[in-house]
């Protein structure tokens, strides 16, 4: 008789979570060395990037935009991600739900660095949904300098799924929010936003 499959329950809420479970799912497949290998790996790399942001005294206010329209913040593990790159997400706290919020709170708190990551999209598709969105009279109104400091991620890779590829968001959030100390984004994974052109302003 074939041997029954073991069922695991998987729900985590925060990146220490996401690296726990790595260990879990190795122990059910009777890959428990390779397990701990990765999650140990993963672990190493977050001790990285904790020694570079830990001596730069600014924390960058950041908001993470999970969806646009609703506007919904991004919770679960993603303010984790970016206290962990040094920065302070001012509208979720870690292992929280998303939620929706409006525009005004989102102004309201101020934030120094915006993060675009539309669940599941890449980094082009978020564009085209937000000039779509910026088309629209009384909709996503940037300061300038917010504006010059509003990123789009491709959070189909780096911060939608809770596996591995969290630790490149991390060291990707870190790298937008302490460019000095970092080496430069290739724009397939992260860029700022583009300006809607002139005749497509409402």
């Amino acid at each position: 008789m074939p041997r029954q499959p073991t069922v695991l329950t998987l729900n985590p809420s925060t990146v220490h979570d996401v690296i726990d479970d790595v260990v879990r799912i190795g122990d059910a497949a009777d890959r428990s060395a390779e397990g701990y290998r990765l999650a140990a790996h993963l672990r190493d790399r977050l001790e990285a990037v904790h020694r570079r942001v830990q001596r730069i005294a600014h924390r960058p206010r950041v908001v993470c935009i999970e969806w646009i329209s609703p506007l919904y913040v991004a919770g679960h593990w993603v303010p984790e991600m970016v206290q962990l790159a040094g920065g302070q997400d001012v509208m979720a706290q870690p292992g929280g739900p998303s939620r929706v919020v409006t525009w005004d709170e989102v102004l309201a708190a101020a934030p120094d660095v915006l993060i675009v990551m539309p669940c599941g999209f890449s980094v082009e598709r978020s564009q085209e949904e937000l000039f779509q969105l910026m088309q629209q009279p009384g909709q996503w109104h940037l300061s300038s300098d917010l504006e010059q400091h509003t990123f789009l991620v491709d959070a189909a890779s780096y911060f939608s799924r809770p596996g591995p590829r969290l630790i490149d968001g991390i060291e990707l959030l870190a790298a937008i929010l302490h460019p000095s100390d970092h080496d430069h984004i290739h724009e397939s994974v992260a860029c700022r936003l583009r300006p809607l052109p002139i005749h497509q302003r409402p």
